[in-house]
């Protein structure tokens, strides 16, 4: 049994110790799928294999999910947009590791084929923004964004609580929301009803975006921020039980990596 500290509930959000994900692997985890046994262990041991393009994936999981996973549990994820199912995935270890229903939302058919082959997530061919609406995007492999173009392809597009409706996995709750719409982050919050739709962790891609007017629009919505990674934000429910660290787990090239994108920032200029 996992050590949890004192006074934290056993289903509140926390951190997982190095003694306990050693005695959790010899006990015998078994991925959700077989063929990728050894790569969730390094995953999970923070091994440098994560499929997240920055370990997004792991700093999660080993600071807020692990001890669902101890206790046989699984969450609800949502990923929007999706792009490659795999390849810098902030949810594929979520999926194919530790067998968590989820919904996939990705309006570029490039991914369509492939994310139908290799995830388990229900697949929402749409764009996601505020209300139901027809807007143009430009469909680019990665960086696929809304554009004021109208020459640009034109989208359907809903909010994340119509398409929820649709996962057959949903039962009212999502456990990690990533969200990386290159830019049109804040119109997609901004409409989000978080009373339909209760979320428990928020990854929001903040490269593109101030963090500032970000950050108050997550607390008028009802959520802490939690953690800044290099290119994201953490956000948690306020309504959520947490045993805050006394320090998030982190890989051993963390600070180099904000060392790098320190100097990616300075060179951009950023809108909301």
């Amino acid at each position: 049994m996992a050590h949890r500290v004192v006074g934290c509930s056993e289903s509140a959000l926390q951190q997982l110790s190095a003694v306990d994900l050693n005695a959790f692997l010899s006990t015998g985890f078994r991925a959700a799928d077989p063929t990728l046994q050894d790569h969730c262990v390094a995953v999970m041991r923070g091994l440098g294999a994560a499929d997240a393009q920055f370990m997004q994936d792991v700093f999660l999981w080993r600071n807020f999910f692990a001890h669902m996973t101890l206790r046989g549990e699984k969450g609800f994820y949502v990923d929007s947009g999706a792009n490659e199912p795999r390849n810098i995935s902030n949810t594929f270890f979520f999926d194919r590791c530790l067998g968590w229903p989820g919904l996939c939302v990705e309006p570029n058919e490039e991914y369509h084929a492939a994310i139908a082959t290799q995830r388990s997530c229900t697949l929402i061919k749409e764009c996601i923004t505020a209300k139901p609406s027809r807007l143009h995007m430009q469909l680019k492999a990665g960086l696929s964004k809304v554009t004021r173009n109208k020459r640009a392809k034109p989208v359907h597009c809903n909010p994340l609580e119509s398409m929820l409706h649709r996962a057959p996995g949903w039962t009212g709750q999502v456990s990690l929301w990533s969200l990386d719409v290159e830019g049109h982050e804040m119109v997609v919050l901004n409409g989000t009803r978080f009373d339909i739709t209760p979320t428990d962790v928020l990854l929001v891609e903040d490269n593109n975006i101030a963090s500032r007017p970000l950050d108050r629009l997550m607390a008028q919505k009802g959520f802490l921020k939690a953690a800044q990674l290099p290119i994201d934000s953490v956000y948690v429910a306020r309504r959520r039980d947490v045993c805050w660290p006394e320090s998030y787990w982190e890989i051993p090239e963390e600070a180099i990596r904000w060392e790098k994108q320190s100097r990616h920032d300075a060179k951009k200029k950023y809108f909301w």
